[in-house]
């Protein structure tokens, strides 16, 4: 008997999780500052188009995030937060040129939210500034390469010897049963060895979103991009400007909260090595 698809697997688990998978998580963009701690687990699988046959990528390769954001205590308007991405890159086949059965971490990412005061709950807006530490390797190309085509928008996340401090506002306002949000901010990306080789990098990232909650299930459909303001554009290995959308879902009671989402970049030029991605998340509340 025929064994089917993985990727046919993968979607009808998606399919299925859908209606049971709220307030409300983010697939890229950050999530809103709570008055509770908690602890985000994210998964993203790639669908390549570069090698022969999809089965032969391992269903554990892909990009990992650990996020951790928490209240500070007497002050219920700022919050801390930090996140390590790990990079798994795995082909049943070793391929005859390169290695891809590899794994690394990535730029540990410490930074910080506040809530300014707003006269109605139906609205809000945060600042945020953190920074991306020099934290991956830089002798792992294929890993890295299959961590950018997977996830442009978090590429921050993953270039070595790089110290990326960035910035960010981001509003939301509530319509019925519906929420409706921007995001908007800066980042620098500077090395920190071999100085003098690379100018710095300037770069604007946004992102907008759109979602409906129901009793139990969140749905979110989101936009998100960036686009690079000055400096060598050639160092990020991929254009110089992109936009990714993504769709999905999450249940939105109690400690424990799964969500699943599928994401597609929109930039013909950043998708020659990843088709699209399908991502999972966990997310609990302390």
């Amino acid at each position: 008997m025929r064994i089917p698809h993985k990727r046919s697997i993968i979607t009808a688990i998606f399919i299925f999780l859908l209606p049971l998978t709220a307030f409300s998580q983010a697939f890229m963009l950050e999530d809103w500052p709570a008055d509770r701690a908690r602890i985000t687990f994210k998964y993203l699988h790639p669908d390549l188009t570069h090698i022969i046959n999809q089965d032969d990528l391992a269903f554990y390769s892909g990009n990992y995030y650990l996020s951790f954001n928490f209240p500070v205590k007497g002050n219920p308007r700022l919050n801390l937060e930090a996140t390590l991405p790990f990079l798994v890159n795995h082909l049943k086949t070793e391929p005859v040129y390169g290695k891809q059965r590899e794994a690394m971490i990535g730029n540990l990412y410490l930074g910080f939210q506040y809530r300014l005061k707003s006269k109605s709950p139906k609205k809000g807006t945060a600042l945020s500034a953190g920074v991306y530490l020099g934290t991956t390797p830089d002798n792992k190309y294929d890993t890295y390469f299959m961590a950018l085509y997977t996830h442009f928008i978090g590429f921050a996340g993953y270039q070595a010897h790089r110290l990326i401090p960035t910035f960010n506002i981001a509003s939301y306002r509530v319509l019925g049963h519906f929420r409706i949000g921007w995001e908007a901010g800066p980042a620098m990306l500077f090395e920190t060895e071999n100085a003098g080789y690379m100018d710095p990098i300037l770069y604007f990232h946004y992102g907008v979103f759109g979602s409906i909650r129901t009793a139990y299930v969140t749905f979110r459909v989101e936009l998100a991009g960036f686009m690079v303001v000055a400096g060598e554009k050639d160092h990020l290995n991929m254009s110089p400007d992109t936009n990714t959308a993504a769709v999905g879902a999450h249940f939105g009671r109690g400690r424990f909260r799964p969500g699943v989402f599928y994401k597609k970049c929109l930039v013909a030029k950043n998708r020659r090595e990843v088709k699209d991605v399908l991502g999972f998340q966990i997310q609990f509340l302390l």
